[in-house]
C-alpha cells in the first residue's frame, strides 16, 4: 500500500529552505510534474455518504466520531487512532492528535468554515470527496500525519503543509502557523489558508464547476506568456498560481517590493485586481459573498467565533433550503435566510 501511494497519489506541497524559510520552488515543481497530473486525471472522485451542512461547531473540540474511522466515510482508510481531537465545519472534519491545542483546531476550523461558506456546490463537492483538514503539532512532523506517512523522512525538512488532492483529500499545516508562534517557519504567511485552498481548487471547485480547472490553467499559461508573476512562487505551477492568488485576494500574502523568487509586490486584493484581472475574477467566482477574512495573529478566537458569514451566495440550492441569490447568514449556530447580492 505504501508503494502504491507513492506512485499513484500526489500532494500540493509547500517546500522549505533551510536558510530563511522561503519556499523551495524547484523541489515542489519537480514533485508536481511527476505526480499531480496523474492525480487530477485519475484520482478518487468522491462518494462520501450524506452531504455538507450549513452549520459548524468550531468551538466544540471533542473526540473523533466512530463513523469517521470507516473508509466509506473518510477515503481511503478512515481516520486512524492517531487522530484524537475533532471539530467540524459543515460536517467536514478538522482533526489532530492529542498533542495539538484546542485553539489551533478552532483556528483551522475557522479557516475551513470561511473558504467554504460562499458556494454550496463547491462545499458539497469538498464534502463528497472526503475532504478534511488536520493540524501538525508543534512537536510532530509532516510524516506524523497517517495519510502522509509513506513519504520519506526528508519531507519533514522540506514541507510543513500539504494540500489535499483527489487521491488523498486531507490538507495539513503546522500548529505554530495557525497560532503565530515564535517557531513558525512562515511568520508572514497564512499556510493554513494556502494549503486549504489547494483542496478548495482540486476537490471543490474543479469537481463542482465544469471546466474550472481548464479555465484556471489557461489563465496561468496566459500570465506566464505575458511575463506576469515573474520570479515569484505563483509561476511554479497552476496550483500555486491559484493558492498565491487567493492569499493576495484575502490580503494575507507576503509582500516584497521587488520579486525575490518567492514573493512580489502583488500581495493584496486591489493590486491583484489591477495586475491580473483574470485571476481576480475566477477567485471571486468562488468567493462571491465578499466576507472579510479575519487574520490569524490574535491570541483570542472570539472574533472568529462571533463572525457571522454570509453563505450560499452562488452555486445552487443548499440542503438547508437556501436559494441561490438568497444568502444564509450565520446566527448563533442557526442559519437565517436573507436576500443578498447574487455575487
Amino acid at each position: 500500500m505504501i508503494i502504491l501511494y507513492f506512485f499513484v497519489f500526489s500532494f500540493v506541497i509547500l517546500g522549505v529552505s533551510s536558510i530563511n524559510g522561503t519556499r523551495d520552488i524547484s523541489y515542489e515543481a519537480r514533485f508536481l510534474t511527476q505526480f499531480a497530473s496523474h492525480d487530477e486525471r485519475g484520482g478518487y472522485g468522491g462518494n462520501r455518504p450524506g452531504s455538507a451542512t450549513n452549520t459548524h461547531s468550531c468551538n466544540n473540540i471533542r473526540g473523533v466520531p466512530i463513523i469517521l474511522r470507516d473508509g466509506a466515510h473518510m477515503f481511503p482508510d478512515g481516520l486512524t487512532s492517531f487522530y484524537q481531537k475533532y471539530t467540524e465545519a459543515y460536517d467536514i472534519p478538522v482533526v489532530s492528535s492529542n498533542r495539538v491545542s484546542d485553539s489551533a483546531l478552532q483556528r483551522a476550523c475557522y479557516v475551513l468554515r470561511f473558504i467554504l461558506a460562499d458556494r454550496y456546490d463547491v462545499r458539497n463537492a469538498f464534502y463528497k470527496s472526503g475532504g478534511r483538514v488536520a493540524l501538525i503539532g508543534i512537536n510532530e512532523d509532516t510524516t506524523s500525519i497517517p495519510e502522509h506517512s509513506f513519504l520519506a523522512d526528508s519531507w519533514n525538512l522540506r514541507a510543513r503543509g500539504l494540500g489535499g488532492t483527489r487521491g488523498i483529500p486531507i490538507s495539513t499545516a503546522g500548529e505554530e502557523n495557525a497560532l503565530c508562534l515564535a517557531n513558525d517557519r512562515y511568520p508572514s504567511q497564512d499556510i493554513n489558508l494556502h494549503e486549504y485552498v489547494h483542496a478548495l481548487h482540486l476537490i471543490g471547485a474543479s469537481v463542482a464547476i465544469p471546466g474550472f480547472h481548464n479555465r484556471l490553467t489557461s489563465l496561468y499559461k496566459s500570465a506566464k506568456s505575458a511575463g506576469r508573476w515573474a520570479k515569484t512562487y505563483s509561476m511554479s505551477t497552476v496550483q500555486e498560481y491559484w493558492a498565491e492568488g487567493v492569499q493576495s485576494y484575502h490580503n494575507v500574502n507576503r509582500h516584497s517590493a521587488q520579486p525575490d523568487g518567492t514573493a512580489g509586490p502583488i500581495s493584496n486584493r486591489n493590486a491583484l485586481k489591477s495586475y491580473d484581472p483574470g485571476l481576480y475574477d475566477i477567485i471571486r467566482e468562488i468567493f462571491p459573498c465578499d466576507n472579510e477574512y479575519i487574520k490569524r495573529c490574535t491570541k483570542s478566537r472570539s472574533a472568529e467565533a462571533s463572525q457571522e458569514l454570509k453563505m450560499n451566495c452562488k452555486g445552487g440550492v443548499d440542503n438547508g433550503g437556501g436559494l441561490e441569490g438568497v444568502n444564509a447568514v450565520e446566527n448563533g449556530g442557526r442559519k437565517t435566510g436573507r436576500r443578498g447580492n447574487k455575487g
